[in-house]
């Protein structure tokens, strides 16, 4: 449960609800039927999940994610207050991570470069808006962290668009599964940003 209460109307809200009321009400939770109950819940009342704006109108959030409409899904759950900013880290797995961007430049059909896009989240996570616009900057103290990413700058460029709002983070840098993205820059960067 997010310290300031705030979670996102529907199914998060669902889940957070009947959690809350399993551990109020003291259920043993090791036994074997234990959660049976609370998924018939939460899979009964999904589907009071607000609907997403789009640009064609609204979608159920399920359409809406499938669809690929990331923004107008983040904006409508949004739990996290600020402007986030995707950071791609190749390092969590290079050759994998080479192969989605592969796909998303040089792939004509729609739905093969829409797969590539939902499996590269998998190696993406978000910072806010404001550290992004640091790690772009050089100064006195550190390097320039964040980069832009070349398949997408030179699919953007192919297509005659601005390139999306989407960086990688050094392919030096290594992820940890405890501690995530372990940079080579100061320990305590991305804490004083």
């Amino acid at each position: 449960m997010p310290e300031d209460h705030k979670v996102p109307r529907g199914d998060y809200e669902v889940r957070e609800s009947l959690a809350k009321t399993e551990l109020a009400e003291g259920r043993d939770l090791n036994r074997a039927d234990a959660f049976n109950e609370y998924f018939r819940q939460v899979y009964g009342n999904v589907s009071r999940a607000p609907e997403v704006k789009v640009l064609d109108g609204k979608k159920p959030f399920q359409d809406a994610h499938a669809g690929l409409y990331f923004g107008q899904v983040a904006d409508a759950y949004r739990m996290i207050e600020g402007e986030m900013v995707p950071v791609i880290v190749r390092g969590y797995d290079r050759e994998k991570v080479n192969e989605l961007l592969g796909v998303i430049l040089n792939t004509r059909d729609r739905e093969t470069r829409k797969a590539a896009w939902r499996a590269l989240q998998g190696y993406t996570l978000n910072i806010y808006a404001h550290q992004a616009k640091k790690l772009l900057q050089p100064d006195e103290t550190r390097p320039r962290i964040l980069e832009p990413v070349p398949e997408l700058v030179e699919r953007a460029r192919r297509l005659g668009a601005e390139p999306l709002a989407i960086y990688q983070w050094p392919e030096t840098a290594r992820y940890d599964l405890k501690l995530g993205i372990v940079p080579e820059v100061e320990a305590d960067l991305m804490t004083s940003l």
